[in-house]
């Protein structure tokens, strides 16, 4: 039995966008927009830069409503950044928050609209925190607009945002912080980068193959994930290649969605708790720190679920003379299958390369144990303080398991 819900109304398509005035004309007068700050070496936001910040002032302008900028969000959102834009909210006296950007931008929109209804700071409802157990109820409206194909952020109810001063990166998700309403453009998507391409294809492929591994799945997740790898698999390679085809743009988005809905059904599992510390800690994008851990993670995680694990072989791109091995030797090469797929894409990290040492090791297990309870009881494998260093220091130096596999 499972319950399925989801009250996010998408907005998905080439063109998209334009509908922005005519689906938010019903949530008041004044918009707090949240987008990224500039980056190293440019001297405006990529939303501003490729035009899309102004576009959405004007649709909200052609209905009426004011829009207040707050472009300060860098990658990695940061609990003081969010405490900075509530208080903006609130002082302008804005209606409702738009997040324009990848997940970055979205994620820190979802706290500060829930943070401008509710007591204290962000940082209070985080693990350890004096609202920890309070889960709240009412958020101004959120409206997402997606300019990567990414976190999924845009279908789900989840956001991350980190401790300025613990480093600690845990991930929150309240029913109040759904969007209203989201758009998914692939339009928006062509000027993306090369690597960011990459990267935020990668991060869809790990939210539908931990949704698709999790405890908590369910046959509708399931669809959605494995339709999530599928597209993402068929596509990321192009989408880096030729960035301008909107029909690939547009499969990668819809990856994007998929996934996203998947993770918000299913939840993610012990790889995304191994992964947060790392990115709160070494600042590096969620993706990167996945794609290092992901490997020696199934190799650990298999013999838990073998027929699971076989699929997801096969899903990975098991040869097709492989097909007939016994599910146990399909699911033991999982492993060496994601390790490929991320040579190929040139994203076959260590943790070392993010400056990760071996003292380090204590300090990130601690901090999955301490803010990433979730993910590692949604994980079908029981994972304890031993298991997690063991994968983080097989993460420091992977090698894939000896199998004479045919990758491709």
């Amino acid at each position: 039995m499972f319950n399925l819900k989801n009250p996010v109304d998408l907005v998905f398509g080439a063109g998209s966008l334009n509908q922005l005035g005519s689906k938010v004309g019903g949530l008041g007068q004044k918009a707090l927009i949240v987008t990224g700050t500039s980056s190293e070496g440019l001297k405006v936001s990529s939303t501003r830069k490729a035009g899309t910040l102004d576009r959405v002032v004007q649709l909200l302008a052609d209905v009426d409503i004011e829009a207040v900028l707050f472009e300060k969000v860098t990658p990695n959102p940061l609990a003081s950044t969010v405490t900075e834009g509530v208080k903006l909210a609130v002082d302008t006296g804005c209606d409702f928050v738009i997040g324009i950007g990848g997940g970055s931008p979205i994620d820190a929109a979802k706290a500060i609209a829930v943070m401008a209804v509710n007591p204290g700071l962000i940082t209070d409802y985080q693990p350890g925190g004096k609202f920890a157990r309070v889960i709240p109820q009412k958020a101004l409206p959120i409206v997402a607009i997606t300019t990567t194909a990414g976190t999924g952020t845009e279908i789900n109810r989840y956001f991350v945002i980190t401790n300025d001063a613990t480093h600690e990166k845990p991930g929150l998700g309240y029913a109040c912080a759904y969007p209203s309403v989201s758009f998914v453009d692939p339009e928006l998507m062509l000027s993306l980068p090369v690597e960011s391409t990459i990267d935020t294809g990668l991060d869809v492929l790990f939210h539908a193959m931990e949704s698709f591994v999790a405890k908590d799945a369910t046959k509708f997740s399931d669809l959605l994930a494995e339709e999530a790898m599928d597209l993402v698999l068929d596509n990321i390679q192009r989408a880096a290649r030729d960035g301008n085809d909107l029909t690939t743009r547009t499969n990668m988005a819809w990856a994007n969605t998929l996934a996203g809905w998947a993770i918000d059904i299913a939840g993610t599992v012990g790889i995304h708790s191994l992964a947060h510390p790392i990115s709160g800690h070494f600042n590096t994008t969620h993706a990167k720190s996945l794609s290092a851990l992901g490997p020696a993670y199934l190799d650990y995680n298999y013999t838990a679920n073998i027929p699971k694990y076989a699929q997801l072989a096969e899903i990975l791109g098991l040869h097709d003379h492989d097909f007939e091995l016994p599910d146990a030797e399909k699911a033991a090469r999982v492993g060496q299958l994601l390790h490929h797929i991320l040579a190929v894409l040139g994203r076959a990290y260590s943790i070392k390369d993010f400056g990760v040492t071996e003292k380090d090791l204590d300090t990130l297990v601690r901090d999955t144990l301490a803010t990433m309870s979730g993910g590692l009881k949604n994980n079908i494998k029981p994972l304890s303080a031993d298991d997690l260093k063991a994968i983080y220091l097989n993460s420091m130096a992977y090698q894939p398991v000896a199998h004479s596999c045919d990758c491709h």
